[in-house]
């Protein structure tokens, strides 16, 4: 991500981090915003329901360090993604 966001600086670019416990995700997702140059990142738990879950809930943190915290349906989880994308963006 770090090579696109460098290479191609009109290019908005969303990350995404995994963590195994929601309680490690701010810390994560902050990181790699700054490490990966990506105008946006999207974080999530294994335990919050990330695999095997109908339901899962989400941290979305831009490069202004905006955080915003969302639960819902996968599907309800990805148009608030596209939503916050389309706002920024």
């Amino acid at each position: 991500m770090k090579l696109v966001s460098e290479k191609f600086k009109n290019l908005f670019t969303v990350g995404f981090s995994l963590e195994e416990d929601w309680k490690e995700v701010k810390t994560s997702c902050v990181k790699k915003l700054k490490e990966k140059k990506v105008n946006m990142i999207v974080g999530n738990a294994i335990k919050s329901g990330a695999f095997g879950s109908g339901k899962t809930k989400i941290l979305i943190t831009d490069s202004s360090l905006k955080e915003e915290v969302f639960e819902g349906t996968k599907e309800e989880v990805a148009l608030k993604i596209c939503e916050r994308v389309c706002k920024i963006f």
